[in-house]
């Protein structure tokens, strides 16, 4: 033997060595030497990196522990030219035995141990501008053995990453290597053992940037581990001659990328975590994770980038897995777009036991493409995502679960799959071949989610009585036997494409349960005896085509079909029995999928074809229980099934469901006096084709019904309003009352005796005019004509009033100019003008209206030393407006007496209204009608408060509480349609009517006692601020009684209620002129607001001293 040692590269040459003859131990650090560069060359380059150690001989015995060997880079190659040659860059192998054995069919004789040991593989090399050169640019594997018995004891093992290849302009026949090394490679011939924790990692693939024309391009992950060492008698069916035995931590590499890569179609994909072909493996425990796919940018769209495989077994007959975690390598991307996840556990035709373990991303992949194979996989615990069966042409792809938990159990192939599970836990089972799929459920085994057919495959189902659910049942496509079952099993089942056939017994959707056909390409045969379709069921044929040996729909079950149509043609899902029947409470429904739209082709016919029977066909439906739904059946909801007729046409009977016009109440639903105006109306609808069409362009049932109640029982909110309207006078004759109070106290017992007033408020007075009066002697003018009053005395006697001015300014009036003082009577007129607008909002049913009332009230009075008494008229009008189509004008006269008794703190106010209203009112104008009536409103008023001064007695606080009573009555009248002639409408004779009102108020409104002077304006205000509860003890108002004209049924229109509880803010101010001492102006502003009630009112007044 022979050692050569040159720059930490060893070489072992054996030749006609005994096994006994070598024995070498290698420890230290160990590296390859890399390879060069090489530029412009014309011929082949070879620039890859060396192997550290290579072992190449016969009957070597080597050992290795605590060292570390590294494989040398590859080097780059720039411009090499040449058509045919190539480019060589690899990396260089960390560790390579090479038995130079001559019977490919026996295991070498070199002996490899390793313990503790790093090896890892050297990094490709690169090549740029190299047109016509095949490169090869991969990873060096970390220990590559050939036909050598191989134990590793622990120890860390990488692939080298493959190198980069740039601006390539190659020929259609060039190839173009550059894959990951692997961490760990066990070629033919080979014996491993693995004990202690190994971790071998493969490495990542490589880059190729704007690449020409290419034949074949690999850029793969390498993987952890790679056994390719057949055991030749496991293979044959033979007696295992040696066992493996897995556990550690195996990852593939990532595969390598690309950018305009696009003339050719690539697949590449990471590394496995680890690939083994041909042996008897267990698997203890271990982590095998497959290496993420790579990014492909620009390329064919064809192209893929998949995820390496966590474990991909390749012919191993005996493959036992009792722990372990196993994960598919991520899918790369192709411009942008995600390609496939790698599986956990990849079982190409191979046998496979699962105990334990867990089942990560992808899953487990049993394909099967040889013949030899059956009963490939024993799932008898552990968690899996998927189990995914993909039989080949001529071969079986089975599986069978004890135990465990699965996601999906999936069947894709083209052979034979089958699926047998007799326990554990699966969240759907999906057969998706197109192929055959033989399914049979039996045991303990729990179906989570659902059983799902997508392909066009051939399938068979058995479930036997042990199984409690199968989830939801799915048929998209395909024929589907079910040969075993019971009741339980299908209780959500849709077919959306396919063929489901029932075999062999008798079937009953039970209570709760839905059968579904969903498409005209769906058909559900049900083979057995006899078919129920049970109370609480639901049979939904859809448009698909349903069939039965004798099927009966039981009292509580229904039907549901769906009524589609093209070029004018209407068809319904199909129901074929020998026997039909449906039971009395049995219901059908009819759905209009929005696909037929001439439903005026069908009135009056026998439109819909609800089942055929060959025997006879036995029903107790009416047309009631048949109800027509569906897309743009609002527009007709005047028409719908009318009845149900059998007929015998030759050897077939068909019943059909005619359609045409149907019961208005019924229709709307009707109830209490609408369906007495449905019935009273009835008979016209029937006859009259203006009437039909009119409600027919309502364009439904719920907005026909709304018209036909705002039209005949609803009608104009006048009584409401006109209550209303004497509630505004009231606050008219109100405010008046309230000035002469605020007068007497403000006068108070220092009032004048005279019309001179208080001395201090005459100095105080002409202070303030002094610097406003022109300089002539007015002032000493107006001191003569105080000198020649008389000085006032105070007593405790109340003074009469003298003017105006006395009574609303504390201390007295603004003295005369004139030498004499002139005391009138004691009357005043007054005026007050008011605008008042009310917003009803919709509430229960009713639209709600808006109203204004504009009016007037005109007033004398007579002031006595503690009372007051007037009376006064007006005028007003009131215009309402609803929601709902109704108006109406009231045009009023209203009269009022009015009394107010006070004391300095309390009074008492009340009053008598009476209002003579001529009223006109419009309904809806669709129904035309239109009337005249007379009505009168009265109404009684009682107030009382109590006063308190504060802030200084600058405020007059009065609490008050207050009590309206109006009655509005009216006279009995007639209301005329103007459609009467094309729609028929009678007239509608309305009874006399009255309304009671109760307001009451409760709050407190506050007085400035001193005045608000202004010397510029020679003016002074006194501002008021009130705010109250407005309580209405009589909400809810009467319907109105009207008859038609030849009809003695009673109808009502009813009345919107009133809001119960308002809250009233307002304000005033008075103001006069110290020119004018006779006259007094003020303007008051109102806002009432309840829950679905506002009302403004604007007010003035003016009041004139005789």
């Amino acid at each position: 033997m022979k050692i050569y040692k040159a720059i930490m590269l060893l070489t072992l040459v054996a030749s006609n060595i005994t096994f006994a003859q070598i024995s070498t131990n290698l420890t230290g650090v160990n590296s390859g030497i890399n390879g060069l560069t090489q530029i412009s060359g014309e011929s082949a380059a070879d620039v890859s990196g060396s192997d550290a150690v290579v072992i190449d001989g016969f009957d070597i015995i080597m050992a290795i522990e605590n060292s570390s060997f590294y494989g040398g880079e590859g080097g780059s190659a720039t411009a090499v030219v040449g058509v045919g040659n190539s480019v060589n860059a690899n990396g260089g192998i960390g560790i390579r035995v090479n038995s130079n054995e001559v019977d490919d069919y026996t295991y070498g004789t070199d002996t490899f141990t390793s313990s503790n040991i790093i090896v890892i593989g050297g990094s490709g090399g690169s090549a740029i501008s190299a047109p016509g050169v095949s490169h090869s640019l991969s990873g060096g594997s970390g220990v590559s053995i050939y036909e050598a018995i191989v134990t590793l004891n622990g120890g860390n093992f990488s692939g080298g990453d493959a190198g980069s290849l740039t601006n390539i302009t190659g020929s259609t026949d060039v190839d173009t290597i550059a894959n990951g090394g692997d961490g760990i490679y066990i070629g033919e011939d080979s014996q491993l053992s693995l004990s202690g924790i190994v971790s071998a990692t493969g490495g990542d693939g490589g880059s190729i940037i704007n690449s020409g024309e290419m034949s074949n391009v690999e850029f793969d992950g390498g993987a952890g581990l790679s056994i390719e060492a057949y055991d030749w008698g496991s293979a044959f069916g033979g007696e295992s001659t040696t066992d493996i035995v897995l556990g550690g931590s195996y990852t593939g590499g990532v595969a390598g990328s690309s950018v305009s890569l696009n003339n050719i179609i690539v697949t590449n994909q990471g590394g496995d975590g680890v690939f083994v072909a041909g042996n008897t493996i267990t698997l203890t425990n271990g982590s095998y994770i497959g290496g993420a796919g790579g990014v492909l940018t620009d390329a064919n769209e064809a192209s893929k980038s998949l995820g390496g495989k966590g474990f991909f077994s390749s012919g191993n007959y005996n493959l036992t897995i009792l722990d372990g975690y196993f994960n598919g390598g991520l899918g790369g991307s192709v411009n942008g777009n995600k390609s496939s996840d790698g599986a956990a556990l990849y079982l190409e035709n191979s046998i496979v036991t699962i105990e334990g373990g867990t089942f990560d991303r992808g899953g487990i992949v049993v394909d099967i493409n040889s013949t030899f194979i059956n009963n490939n996989l024993a799932f008898n615990g552990g968690e899996s995502t998927q189990i995914n069966l993909i039989s080949q042409v001529g071969t079986v792809a089975s599986a069978k679960m004890t135990s465990g938990n699965v996601g999906y159990a999936r069947t894709s192939g083209l052979g034979l799959d089958q699926f047998s599970f007799s326990g554990g836990v699966v969240s759907n089972i999906v057969l998706n071949s197109s192929g055959q799929s033989d399914i049979v459920l039996s045991g303990g085994i729990q179906i989570v989610d659902g059983f799902s057919v997508l392909n066009s495959g051939s399938y068979t189902l058995s479930i036997s009585n042990e199984v409690a659910s199968l989830g939801q049942v799915v048929i998209q496509d395909g024929t589907t036997d079910v040969n075993l079952w019971n009741d339980d099993h299908f209780t959500d089942t849709m077919v959306s494409g396919g063929v489901l056939n029932f075999n062999n017994q008798d079937f009953n959707l039970i209570d709760g349960a839905v059968m579904r056909l969903t498409s005209a390409d769906a058909v559900v045969n049900f083979k057995g005896t006899n078919t129920a379709v049970k109370s609480g069921a639901q049979l939904d044929l859809g448009a698909g085509r349903t069939t039965a040996n004798a099927l009966t729909v039981e009292s509580g079950g229904s039907v549901r079909s769906t009524v589609y149509g093209s070029n004018g043609i209407v068809s319904v899902g199909s129901l074929e029995a020998d026997q039909l029947t449906l039971d009395v409470g049995a219901s059908w429904r009819l759905y209009n999928d929005g696909t037929f739209t001439d439903y005026e082709s069908l009135l009056n016919s026998n439109a819909f074809l609800l089942g055929v029977s060959t025997n006879a066909i036995t029903h107790g439906l009416t047309s009631s229980d048949v109800e027509l739904i569906g897309e743009g059946m609002d527009a007709y909801w005047l028409y719908s099934i009318n009845d149900l007729v059998v007929t015998n046409e030759g050897s077939l009977y068909k019943l059909y469901a005619r359609y045409g016009m149907q019961n208005l109440g019924e229709a709307l639903n009707a109830e209490g006096d609408f369906l007495t105006l449905m019935n009273l109306m009835q008979s016209e609808v029937d006859t009259n084709v203006d009437l039909q069409n009119a409600l027919i362009n309502y364009g439904s049932a719920d907005a026909a019904s709304s018209a036909i109640t705002d039209g005949f029982l609803r009608t104009t909110e006048m009584g409401s309003t006109l209550v209303g309207a004497q509630s505004v006078l009231a606050d008219q004759i109100g405010v008046r009352t309230r000035e002469h109070l605020r007068s007497f106290r403000l006068a108070g017992k220092t009032g004048p005796s005279g019309a001179r007033g208080p001395a201090s408020w005459w100095d105080r007075s002409m202070n303030r005019l002094h610097d406003a009066l022109p300089s002539f002697n007015l002032r000493d003018s107006m001191r003569s004509a105080q000198d020649r009053t008389s000085e006032p005395t105070v007593s405790d006697e109340r003074p009469s009033v003298k003017k105006p001015w006395i009574s609303g300014v504390q201390g007295g009036a603004i003295p005369s100019f004139t030498s004499e003082i002139v005391i009138p009577s004691h009357y005043q007129t007054w005026g007050r003008a008011y605008v008042a607008d009310l917003d009803q909002e919709s509430t229960d049913g009713f639209a709600g209206y808006d109203a204004s009332v504009r009016g007037g009230v005109l007033g004398v009075d007579r002031r006595f030393d503690h009372a007051v008494v007037g009376v006064a008229g007006g005028m007003s009008k009131t215009i309402v407006t609803g929601g709902d189509g109704h108006s109406g004008e009231a045009d009023s006269l209203q009269s009022t007496v009015y009394a107010s008794y006070f004391t300095d703190r309390v009074y008492l106010n009340a009053h008598i209204s009476f209002a003579s209203s001529d009223v006109e009112t419009d309904g809806v104008s669709m129904f035309g009608y239109r009337s005249e009536y007379d009505a009168n409103s009265l109404s009684f008023f009682v107030g009382a408060g109590i006063g308190y001064k504060g802030f200084n007695d600058g405020v007059m606080i009065t609490p008050e509480v207050s009590l309206l009573s109006s009655k509005y009555s009216r006279d009995g009248y007639t209301s005329s349609s103007s459609m009467s002639q094309t729609l028929g409408f009678e007239d509608m004779v309305f009874d006399s009517y009255d309304q009671w009102s109760y307001q009451s108020e409760l709050g407190v409104a506050f007085s400035s006692i001193k005045l608000i002077e202004n010397t510029r304006l020679q003016m002074a205000f006194q501002p008021e601020f009130r705010v109250h509860w407005v309580h209405e003890f009589e909400p809810n108002p009467d319907g109105e009684r009207y008859e038609f004209v030849g009809s003695t049924q009673a109808l009502h229109a009813q009345l919107q209620s009133r809001e119960e509880n308002l809250i009233r803010l307002g304000g005033g101010v008075r103001c006069w002129n110290w020119n004018s001492q006779t006259t007094e102006f003020g303007l008051n502003l109102d806002h009432l607001k309840g829950d679905a009630y506002t009302e403004w009112m604007f007010s003035g007044h003016l009041i004139h001293r005789f």
